[in-house]
Protein backbone atom coordinates (compact mmCIF):
# COMPACT_ATOMS: atom_id res chain seq x y z
CA UNK A 1 0.00 0.00 0.00
CA UNK A 2 1.11 3.27 -0.75
CA UNK A 3 1.54 6.71 1.10
CA UNK A 4 -2.15 7.88 -0.98
CA UNK A 5 -3.61 4.80 -0.04
CA UNK A 6 -2.76 4.69 3.47
CA UNK A 7 -3.90 8.45 3.90
CA UNK A 8 -7.15 7.79 2.04
CA UNK A 9 -7.76 4.72 4.53
CA UNK A 10 -7.12 7.46 7.24
CA UNK A 11 -10.40 9.36 6.49
CA UNK A 12 -12.11 6.13 6.46
CA UNK A 13 -11.86 4.97 10.14
CA UNK A 14 -14.43 5.15 12.51
CA UNK A 15 -14.93 7.29 14.86
CA UNK A 16 -13.45 6.89 18.10
CA UNK A 17 -15.19 7.51 21.17
CA UNK A 18 -13.16 9.91 23.00
CA UNK A 19 -15.32 10.53 25.68
CA UNK A 20 -13.86 7.97 28.40
CA UNK A 21 -17.37 9.14 30.98
CA UNK A 22 -19.94 7.37 28.32
CA UNK A 23 -20.61 4.27 28.54
CA UNK A 24 -20.80 1.55 26.15
CA UNK A 25 -23.81 0.69 25.42
CA UNK A 26 -23.21 -2.13 23.38
CA UNK A 27 -21.27 -3.98 25.69
CA UNK A 28 -23.54 -3.15 28.53
CA UNK A 29 -26.52 -4.78 26.25
CA UNK A 30 -23.90 -7.69 25.86
CA UNK A 31 -23.12 -8.56 29.39
CA UNK A 32 -26.75 -7.77 30.31
CA UNK A 33 -27.92 -10.61 28.60
CA UNK A 34 -25.53 -12.83 29.27
CA UNK A 35 -26.25 -12.57 33.36
CA UNK A 36 -29.66 -13.07 32.05
CA UNK A 37 -29.44 -16.42 30.33
CA UNK A 38 -27.11 -17.40 32.80
CA UNK A 39 -29.79 -16.55 35.48
CA UNK A 40 -32.37 -18.21 34.00
CA UNK A 41 -30.49 -21.01 32.90
CA UNK A 42 -30.03 -21.92 36.69
CA UNK A 43 -33.66 -21.63 36.96
CA UNK A 44 -34.54 -23.43 33.96
CA UNK A 45 -32.26 -26.58 35.44
CA UNK A 46 -32.91 -25.78 39.38
CA UNK A 47 -36.96 -25.93 38.58
CA UNK A 48 -36.75 -29.26 36.52
CA UNK A 49 -34.47 -31.09 38.89
CA UNK A 50 -36.43 -29.59 41.97
CA UNK A 51 -40.05 -30.63 40.26
CA UNK A 52 -39.09 -33.94 38.50
CA UNK A 53 -35.63 -35.29 38.92
CA UNK A 54 -34.04 -37.77 41.35
CA UNK A 55 -30.37 -36.11 41.18
CA UNK A 56 -29.47 -34.25 44.30
CA UNK A 57 -26.33 -33.47 43.30
CA UNK A 58 -27.48 -31.55 40.44
CA UNK A 59 -30.60 -30.20 42.76
CA UNK A 60 -27.59 -29.25 45.18
CA UNK A 61 -25.80 -27.29 42.80
CA UNK A 62 -28.25 -24.97 40.34
CA UNK A 63 -30.79 -24.39 43.25
CA UNK A 64 -27.49 -23.05 45.55
CA UNK A 65 -26.27 -21.18 43.28
CA UNK A 66 -29.24 -19.42 42.71
CA UNK A 67 -30.28 -18.78 45.92
CA UNK A 68 -26.94 -17.27 46.72
CA UNK A 69 -26.80 -14.53 43.85
CA UNK A 70 -30.70 -14.04 44.35
CA UNK A 71 -30.29 -13.48 47.92
CA UNK A 72 -27.26 -11.48 47.37
CA UNK A 73 -28.62 -9.39 44.61
CA UNK A 74 -31.70 -8.77 46.86
CA UNK A 75 -30.23 -7.36 50.29
CA UNK A 76 -27.81 -5.36 47.85
CA UNK A 77 -31.30 -3.94 46.29
CA UNK A 78 -32.65 -3.01 49.74
CA UNK A 79 -35.05 -6.03 50.41
CA UNK A 80 -34.42 -6.53 54.35
CA UNK A 81 -34.14 -10.17 55.94
CA UNK A 82 -37.77 -9.70 57.56
CA UNK A 83 -38.91 -9.72 54.07
CA UNK A 84 -41.01 -13.33 53.63
CA UNK A 85 -39.43 -13.77 50.62
CA UNK A 86 -36.31 -14.01 51.75
CA UNK A 87 -37.48 -16.83 55.16
CA UNK A 88 -38.60 -18.52 52.45
CA UNK A 89 -34.97 -18.57 50.60
CA UNK A 90 -33.49 -19.23 54.01
CA UNK A 91 -35.57 -22.58 54.44
CA UNK A 92 -34.82 -23.38 51.26
CA UNK A 93 -30.42 -23.08 52.01
CA UNK A 94 -31.55 -24.66 55.25
CA UNK A 95 -33.03 -27.64 53.08
CA UNK A 96 -30.04 -27.19 50.82
CA UNK A 97 -27.41 -27.24 53.98
CA UNK A 98 -29.14 -30.40 55.49
CA UNK A 99 -29.07 -32.29 52.16
CA UNK A 100 -25.28 -31.41 51.89
CA UNK A 101 -24.62 -32.14 55.42
CA UNK A 102 -26.25 -34.97 56.57
CA UNK A 103 -27.16 -36.54 53.00
CA UNK A 104 -30.98 -36.39 53.29
CA UNK A 105 -32.77 -37.40 50.32
CA UNK A 106 -34.01 -34.76 47.94
CA UNK A 107 -37.53 -35.89 48.04
CA UNK A 108 -37.72 -35.04 52.11
CA UNK A 109 -36.81 -31.56 51.13
CA UNK A 110 -38.54 -30.94 47.55
CA UNK A 111 -41.39 -28.83 48.89
CA UNK A 112 -39.07 -26.62 50.43
CA UNK A 113 -37.12 -25.73 47.33
CA UNK A 114 -40.11 -25.62 45.37
CA UNK A 115 -41.27 -22.85 47.16
CA UNK A 116 -37.86 -20.88 47.16
CA UNK A 117 -37.90 -21.34 43.75
CA UNK A 118 -40.75 -19.88 43.60
CA UNK A 119 -39.41 -17.15 45.73
CA UNK A 120 -36.83 -17.07 43.25
CA UNK A 121 -38.83 -16.02 40.75
CA UNK A 122 -40.47 -13.05 42.92
CA UNK A 123 -37.26 -11.24 43.98
CA UNK A 124 -35.40 -11.51 40.53
CA UNK A 125 -37.49 -8.67 39.37
CA UNK A 126 -36.05 -6.49 42.09
CA UNK A 127 -32.59 -7.12 41.65
CA UNK A 128 -30.18 -5.25 39.26
CA UNK A 129 -28.05 -7.03 36.75
CA UNK A 130 -24.75 -5.36 38.02
CA UNK A 131 -26.06 -6.74 41.54
CA UNK A 132 -26.20 -10.00 40.05
CA UNK A 133 -22.91 -9.81 38.63
CA UNK A 134 -21.20 -8.74 41.52
CA UNK A 135 -23.28 -11.86 42.99
CA UNK A 136 -21.93 -14.19 40.95
CA UNK A 137 -18.35 -12.89 41.04
CA UNK A 138 -18.51 -13.21 44.73
CA UNK A 139 -19.84 -16.75 44.27
CA UNK A 140 -17.50 -18.13 42.15
CA UNK A 141 -14.71 -16.44 44.53
CA UNK A 142 -15.97 -18.59 47.55
CA UNK A 143 -16.83 -21.86 45.59
CA UNK A 144 -12.88 -21.85 44.07
CA UNK A 145 -12.15 -21.61 47.98
CA UNK A 146 -11.18 -24.93 49.82
CA UNK A 147 -13.99 -25.04 52.07
CA UNK A 148 -17.01 -24.01 49.26
CA UNK A 149 -20.36 -22.51 50.11
CA UNK A 150 -22.22 -23.28 53.90
CA UNK A 151 -25.57 -21.83 55.27
CA UNK A 152 -23.23 -20.00 57.36
CA UNK A 153 -22.58 -17.78 54.43
CA UNK A 154 -25.98 -17.11 53.96
CA UNK A 155 -26.62 -15.78 57.18
CA UNK A 156 -23.56 -13.19 56.40
CA UNK A 157 -25.69 -12.01 53.71
CA UNK A 158 -28.14 -11.60 55.74
CA UNK A 159 -26.42 -9.67 59.04
CA UNK A 160 -24.22 -7.16 56.19
CA UNK A 161 -28.00 -5.34 55.59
Amino acid sequence: MNRAQRRAMAHHKPPINRNANQPNKVGFATLRAAIQRDVQRLRNDAGLHAWVGNNATNTLDNAGRLLWITLHASTRAGITADAPDVRILMGMGNALGDMRERGDPLDRHRAAIQSGLLAVDRLLPACKEVDLLLASAELNTLINQTRGMETVDLQRILETT
